[in-house]
C-alpha cells in the first residue's frame, strides 16, 4: 500500500479559546457551577450573559471573516441561538441604554444579525414550501438591538438626507470601514444589493452616501470604485428604471472620483480591475463590465486615460479596457 506520509495534510480550522468558551456556555451548567454564591436566578443570568458578551469580540470577528469555512458553518446555528435568546437580547439592550455598553467589534455585530436574518428567512421559506401556515418565532427583538447599536450612525445618515430604512439596511451590511479589510467584494456586493433594492422606490445620492460612510478615506473609496468598475453590464437587462438610474449615478461617481485621486491610487484601482478580470477569464466567467474604459473622453478624464494608456502597453491588460 502506498504511503500517505508525504501527502499534504488537510488543514483544520482552529477556533480561538474565546469562541471555544462561548460554545461551552450553557446556563444550566453555569447555574449548577455557581449555585454556592447565594445569588438569585436573575443575578446568575446577568453574570452568564456578561460571560457571553466577553466572548463576542472574537466570535464576531470569526463569523465575519470565516463564516463560509465548513467548521464555522457547523457551529453557526449554536452561536446564533445564544445571540437571539430573547433574555440575552434584553440584557444587551439594557446594558447599552443604562451603562453605554461597548466592546471590541460591537459595531460589526449588526453584520452578524443581518446574516441571522438571512438564515431565518431561508428557514422560514423552506418550512412554508411544505406547510404554508408554518411560522418561526420572531427575531424582531434582535433587529431592534442592531438598530440600537447603529443609532448614532443611522442619525448621521438621516441628517445627510437618507431615510431611516435605507440607513439601517446600509449600515447592517457595512457598519464600519473595518469590514472591508477582509472579504471586501462580499460585503460590497451586499451593500450594492441593498442599494439596488431601495432604488426601486427612491432616488439615492450615491456620492453623498459614500462621502458620509467613508469620509475622505481614499483607500476605502478606492476599494468601492474597484468593485463598482467590475459590476457586470448584463445586470442592466433585468433592472427597473430606478435601478438603472442608480447604476448610471454610480458610473458617473466612479470616474469623477477616480480622476481626482492620486496617480498611484488610479494605477492601483486599474491594476486591480485588470487582475480581477484576468482571474475571471481564467475561470470562464468574464463578461462586459460597467463601462468600456477606453471610450472615456480624454478631455474629461486625462489622468485616468494616461494610466490606461500606460497599462495598455501590457497586451494582457489592454483587452480589459
Amino acid at each position: 500500500m502506498a504511503s500517505n506520509k508525504n501527502q499534504p495534510q488537510k488543514k483544520t480550522f482552529k477556533f480561538s479559546n474565546e469562541v471555544k468558551e462561548l460554545l461551552k456556555l450553557n446556563f444550566k451548567k453555569y447555574k449548577k457551577n455557581n449555585n454556592d454564591y447565594g445569588m438569585s436566578k436573575k443575578e446568575l443570568k446577568k453574570m452568564y450573559y456578561a460571560e457571553i458578551v466577553d466572548r463576542l469580540p472574537d466570535t464576531i470577528a470569526m463569523l465575519i471573516k470565516f463564516g463560509n469555512v465548513p467548521e464555522v458553518k457547523e457551529v453557526k446555528e449554536e452561536i446564533y441561538a445564544k445571540i437571539v435568546d430573547p433574555d440575552f437580547v434584553d440584557y444587551m439592550k439594557k446594558e447599552i441604554k443604562k451603562y453605554d455598553l461597548e466592546f471590541d467589534n460591537m459595531m460589526l455585530f449588526p453584520v452578524v444579525v443581518w446574516d441571522i436574518q438571512e438564515e431565518y428567512a431561508k428557514a422560514l421559506k423552506k418550512m412554508q414550501e411544505e406547510n404554508p401556515d408554518a411560522k418561526l418565532e420572531s427575531i424582531d427583538d434582535v433587529t431592534d438591538l442592531s438598530k440600537l447599536i447603529l443609532k448614532k450612525k443611522i442619525k448621521k445618515l438621516e441628517k445627510a438626507g437618507f431615510d431611516e430604512a435605507l440607513a439601517f439596511d446600509v449600515l447592517s451590511v457595512v457598519p464600519h470601514s473595518k469590514i472591508l479589510e477582509k472579504g471586501a467584494p462580499f460585503h460590497l456586493r451586499r451593500l450594492f444589493h441593498v442599494l439596488y433594492e431601495h432604488a426601486n422606490t427612491k432616488d439615492i445620492d450615491f456620492e453623498k452616501l459614500m462621502n458620509v460612510m467613508f469620509k475622505d478615506n481614499e483607500e476605502d473609496i478606492a476599494t468601492v470604485l474597484t468593485f463598482a468598475l467590475l459590476e457586470k453590464k448584463e445586470k442592466l437587462t433585468t433592472m427597473s428604471e430606478g435601478q438603472k438610474k442608480l447604476f448610471n449615478n454610480i458610473t458617473e461617481y466612479v470616474f469623477k472620483t477616480l480622476e481626482d485621486m492620486s496617480k498611484t491610487t488610479i494605477m492601483s484601482v486599474m491594476k486591480s480591475y485588470c487582475e480581477s478580470r484576468k482571474r475571471d477569464e481564467a475561470a470562464g466567467r468574464d463578461a462586459n463590465r460597467r463601462y468600456y474604459i477606453s471610450s472615456l473622453p480624454e478631455s474629461d478624464y486625462p489622468r485616468i486615460m494616461k494610466v490606461v494608456e500606460k497599462l495598455s502597453e501590457n497586451e494582457q491588460y489592454k483587452k480589459y479596457f
